[in-house]
């Protein structure tokens, strides 16, 4: 997928995005990061046609996704949001099940590939013994494995995953990495986040976007992108990177810039 100069405003006013172009790697994790309000969710969100840039295009293969119909963009990307809703009362498999609506009718009852791929999806996510369990009955680790479930049931090459670890603590955070880690490797799904923790991004990622005030500020390989000027420089925090045998580096903030 090519990001080719995108601008985007949300009020006409100040550029949420301003020119930004990258290309996204196919097979690889994508880490989008950078501070609030730098348009790391404004990037995800046009990469996944929620919305629409004032310039210029994202291609993917070979075609602007803006002239995809919606259920063949659907088979294309799946996106699991922030923020999640479901109907009371609705169970794990049920909820899965809606990923694949892009491949159903109105005339046409689930096939017998839709009951495999959705139990495909329940398994590869951990969750076939809680197929039949009501989603408010749940922890919030479980609660964002079945939206994952649900989008893998989309069958799509691209999985964007929008801050997944929010609001989870720090064993379902990195339960949920593992296994979007685990997707990656068995599956070959180009996958594309936007997280806040910098050390988790380093440790789960091909590939670092890192964003300040709506602009690419630097990409590439996590131990490339992440030195101790640019965390002063986007995030205004001094900080000290050691060296690490299985994350790489790891990033410890030590204060704020403006304390020196």
């Amino acid at each position: 997928m090519i990001i080719d100069q995108i601008s985007m405003s949300y009020d006409g006013k100040r550029k949420h995005l301003d020119d930004v172009s990258t290309e996204l790697l196919k097979g690889k994790i994508t880490t989008i990061i950078g501070p609030n309000g730098s348009g790391k969710s404004t990037l995800l969100s046009v990469i996944s046609r929620n919305h629409m840039p004032k310039s210029g295009e994202v291609l993917l293969n070979g075609l602007n996704i803006a002239e995809f119909k919606a259920k063949d963009f659907a088979k294309q990307l799946a996106i699991v949001y922030q923020h999640n809703t479901s109907p009371d009362g609705l169970t794990v498999e049920k909820l899965v099940a809606f990923g694949r609506v892009p491949y159903q009718s109105f005339i046409k009852r689930p096939s017998e590939e839709d009951t495999q791929v959705i139990d495909w999806a329940l398994e590869s996510t951990n969750l076939l013994e809680k197929r039949e369990t009501a989603l408010t009955d749940l922890s919030g680790g479980e609660r964002q494995r079945v939206w994952i479930a649900m989008a893998l049931a989309q069958k799509t090459p691209i999985l964007c995953l929008d801050e997944p670890t929010t609001y989870l603590d720090m064993y379902y955070q990195l339960e949920l990495l593992d296994l979007v880690k685990r997707l990656n490797e068995e599956h070959g799904l180009t996958i594309v986040m936007v997280l806040h923790d910098m050390n988790q991004a380093i440790q789960y990622s091909d590939h670092i976007i890192l964003m300040q005030q709506g602009k690419i500020i630097a990409e590439g390989e996590p131990t490339e992108v992440i030195t101790t000027e640019r965390v002063r420089e986007v995030y205004n925090v001094e900080a000290k990177i050691y060296a690490d045998d299985e994350a790489g580096i790891v990033v410890v903030p030590m204060k704020t810039a403006t304390m020196s």
